[in-house]
């Protein structure tokens, strides 16, 4: 005869292995599609710049096409009056493209005038057009992108360095 004891131990057994093999098909299922899915598509944009210039990642895009076009959005974040060159510009992307810069715009003063270069004042918001190799609708371009900073007064420039994460549309 089997006691009281033995009973509820190999029930308690019986138990934690159904548990245990539902448990372990879970993770073996989840592994596989965590290994085949492409969360990256799902992060929001970015634009991530240091001093002197702010990255505005929401009015930032890539537009697909051979050439495909990159428009990032800065800010003059230095306090003082700044020059912009979009030639001077450009982006490294992480699978050996780049980007050259082509052209900017003030947007707080002349929207829809561009050229290579800009003065902008404290705060004030650039647009700068990129030509970049081909891109691909639906991918993500991520990578490095320079600015050269120019002093109107002084002539003094200075490389501004970012990274950035956009999806192609």
């Amino acid at each position: 005869m089997i006691s009281k004891s033995k009973r509820k131990g190999q029930a308690a057994i019986e138990f934690l292995m159904t548990y245990g093999w539902m448990l372990l098909v879970v993770l073996i299922v989840g592994s596989l599609i965590f290994s085949f899915v492409d969360f990256t598509s799902l992060l929001p944009n970015r634009l991530d710049l240091t001093d002197l210039l702010l990255g505005d990642s929401a009015g930032s895009l890539a537009i697909a096409g051979d050439p495909g076009h990159v428009i990032l959005v800065v800010k003059n974040i230095a306090g003082r009056r700044i020059l912009l060159n979009a030639t001077q510009a450009s982006i490294d992307t992480d699978i050996g493209g780049s980007c050259t810069g082509i052209n900017v715009s003030n947007i707080n003063i002349n929207k829809n005038v561009f050229s290579e270069r800009v003065t902008l004042l404290n705060t004030h918001k650039a647009v700068v057009n990129f030509n970049c190799t081909p891109l691909i609708y639906g991918d993500l371009i991520s990578g490095s992108v320079i600015f050269i900073v120019q002093d109107p007064e002084t002539g003094i420039k200075k490389p501004i360095k970012g990274t950035l994460r956009l999806k192609i549309t």
